[in-house]
């Protein structure tokens, strides 16, 4: 028998091989692997069944100094542009400083949820430009992988629009 924690470790290094080994180009349906986290303004866990049936935009960040009022603005702007349709927007900070993003969260007030892994979990970037856009379809499956803002500006709304069936 697997132990859970055994589980958990296996479930997070196929997630970060899963993010940090996929190209920029279309995903073709790779299921991204089950995750869980936690969010440090209320402690409550989220876990990826959150976010099943949904079209659903995770945005990685390096660690809680990537909470600028640039990228706060730029995922805001995304939830507010699809807040009629379905689409769920999370940020996931990889640094489990808890008490850093705590700070920012708390100084930035974002309208967002962002999340931290489960205590006893460290993340690493791997060779992945920060933030990481990742945008999941209503089953997981891993739609479209953007690095850094400059190169998800654009691509990124075209992207949302195709998956949510938005003709502009």
């Amino acid at each position: 028998m697997v132990s859970k924690r055994h589980e958990h470790f296996m479930g997070l290094v196929v997630f970060f091989l899963i993010i940090f080994g996929f190209s920029t180009m279309s995903m073709g349906g790779n299921i991204f692997p089950s995750f869980t986290f936690v969010d440090p303004l209320d402690g409550t866990t989220v876990t990826s069944d959150t976010f099943l049936d949904q079209p659903t935009l995770l945005v990685f960040l390096e660690n809680a100094g990537e909470l600028t009022e640039s990228n706060i603005r730029m995922v805001t702007r995304i939830k507010e542009k699809y807040s009629e349709y379905d689409l769920r927007v999370a940020a996931i900070c990889i640094d489990r400083d808890e008490a850093g993003v705590l700070r920012m969260l708390v100084k930035q007030q974002p309208s967002f949820k962002v999340l931290v892994p489960k205590e006893g979990w460290r993340i690493e970037a791997g060779g992945s430009g920060m933030p990481l856009f990742l945008l999941l379809d209503n089953n997981l499956a891993v739609i479209r992988k953007l690095e850094r803002k400059e190169e998800a500006k654009k691509a990124l709304f075209e992207a949302i629009d195709m998956q949510l069936g938005i003709m502009r």
